[in-house]
């Protein structure tokens, strides 16, 4: 048993010696990035950004500019602000490496996804407490959904700098004028020059600022650092236009097809029937209220702190995707006041000191076990075929076959359909929901196979339909468009792999291609 003065705190005591205190600190790092690479070692799918970005990235390598206008598509010309340019290009550095690219992704992701989960544990008292651990391995449930390789990564990485960067603001408060320069806007402004070319993303960091000075200025409103928040939300916002739009990046917040992202999986809202993932809604909740109740019972709370917490769970009700910034917001709160244990009831009264459980000194080799098994398992991972969701054959085929021109594709497949016809063909509908709203009647139309729907393929010359791959998730929602094409004496079938069939239209340029598939 040890004792403790009214000087010290429980912290301040010696951890016996069966395991030491950097041992135990590592333990939500190490859980993090366990979590990680298991999330992170599964096959992309046909319909992932992943795709998309790379083939965006591509165009922006080989014709150095940024695209000022949607891409791949014959259905549109919109303008489109490519405000992901950055990772996008860093994403088809990768994805052209072959195999050493898929190595150097997962090695990539694996590592962001460790630093997004272990920054907040850094900045605990009491990181290798069972709550702390229990809190991040919530979190990373909760976020897994969203483990990808995309720009929205690199977005999470720079929100758990900045609220940890906020949050010693206060802490570690500067009176030298020359001090708040180079310790305090000039780590901002290079932090949201990155994080605007990386991701639109950066919207939720100047909001965070936002809120920060609000709170701030309602709680200490005559504070120099105060003011000095305004100052840097000034910066942010400034920095922010050191892109290659400018002051037009700003139109990128605002959706000019609510109709497109409104008929998305992801960016329904989280509570929309069905409701998403209940487990994982559930543990992003739980995380939350963890952190409301260390705020609650903090005698030193911040009223910006309540704040945050308020943005996370708004933007998880009205985005489903936003899962994983709300568990990051919620889980730097939680460790900023997690030492809300009741205070001593008298100063002189002696507190006796808790050793390390034998459940945490037996946990660190446990995980540390696990995280060599899961990179042994990664290796597989590595040199694993296409996955039956990648519409391989599809692509094999309109490339053997020279079939160009304008195709007709369904969502499902319009990402990897992009990276793969780069060049090749232009499409219907992109992976990126750079399209405009215009569409989606058009759409419907289109797939009901009605006779507004089939005359719009006449008169936009598509001389090609790609559908999606025969999965029995789909089946009750087969859209009529395919049984109409097959019994349609205009078009043939001439594709019918597992990963999708292909249509074409029986014009005397791909006669070779219908007449053999008359046979």
């Amino acid at each position: 048993m040890i004792f403790v003065s009214e000087k010290h705190t429980v912290d301040d005591i010696a951890y016996p010696r069966t395991i030491s205190r950097a041992a135990l600190r590592a333990i939500p790092g190490l859980l993090a990035l366990i979590l990680a690479i298991a999330s992170a070692i599964r096959p992309l799918t046909a319909d992932s950004d992943f795709y998309a970005h790379a083939a965006v990235g591509r165009w922006i390598v080989e014709h150095h500019a940024i695209p000022g206008r949607t891409l791949f598509l014959w259905s549109a010309d919109s303008p489109w602000i490519a405000h992901s340019w950055l990772s996008e290009a860093l994403i088809y550095g990768i994805a052209r490496l072959g195999d050493a690219g898929a190595a150097a992704g997962l090695i990539l992701e694996i590592l962001l996804l460790t630093a997004v989960f272990a920054i907040p544990a850094s900045s605990s008292r009491r990181p290798h407490s069972f709550l702390a651990v229990a809190a991040t391995a919530l979190a990373v449930f909760a976020g897994a959904s969203r483990f990808q390789l995309r720009p929205e990564l690199f977005s999470n990485l720079a929100l758990v700098i900045l609220l940890p960067m906020a949050i010693s603001w206060r802490r570690s408060p500067l009176t030298n004028t020359k001090s708040f320069l180079r310790r305090r806007a000039l780590p901002v402004s290079l932090l949201f020059i990155l994080w605007a070319n990386l991701h639109g993303g950066v919207a939720v960091g100047l909001a965070l600022l936002g809120l920060l000075l609000i709170g701030e200025a309602l709680q200490s409103p005559r504070s120099w650092e105060t003011r000095r928040i305004a100052v840097l939300f000034a910066v942010a916002a400034a920095s922010v236009c050191v892109n290659p739009y400018g002051a037009l990046y700003y139109r990128a917040f605002i959706p000019t097809n609510p109709g497109v992202f409104a008929s998305i999986e992801e960016w329904r809202p989280a509570l929309a029937l069905p409701i998403f993932h209940p487990p994982m809604l559930l543990s992003a909740l739980l995380v939350t209220a963890l952190a409301f109740t260390a705020w609650v019972r903090n005698p030193d709370r911040r009223w910006s702190r309540l704040l945050w917490l308020l943005l996370g769970v708004a933007s998880l009700l009205i985005a489903r995707r936003n899962i994983l910034t709300s568990s990051l917001i919620s889980l730097t709160v939680l460790f900023e006041y997690f030492d809300f244990a009741p205070r001593l009831r008298k100063a002189n009264a002696p507190t006796v000191g808790r050793a390390a459980s034998p459940v945490l000194t037996l946990l660190t080799p446990v995980l540390a076990a696990a995280l060599v098994a899961l990179a042994i398992r990664s290796l597989t991972a590595l040199t694993a075929p296409a996955p039956d969701t990648a519409p391989v054959g599809q692509i094999a085929y309109l490339k053997r076959s020279a079939v160009t021109g304008r195709i007709f594709n369904d969502y499902n497949n319009a990402s990897y359909l992009e990276w793969e016809l780069y060049g090749h063909n232009t499409l219907f509908i992109d992976g990126l929901n750079a399209y405009p709203d215009e569409l989606l009647p058009i759409a419907a139309h289109v797939f009901a196979a009605d006779e507004t729907g089939l005359a719009y393929l006449d008169q936009q010359g598509v001389c090609c339909v790609v559908g999606r791959r025969r999965d029995p998730r789909y089946e009750s929602h087969y859209p009529n468009l395919y049984h109409a094409l097959t019994h349609d004496p205009r078009w043939a079938l001439v594709y019918a792999g597992p990963d999708g069939p292909i249509w074409v239209r029986r014009i005397p340029a791909y006669a070779t291609l219908w007449s053999r598939a008359l046979r």
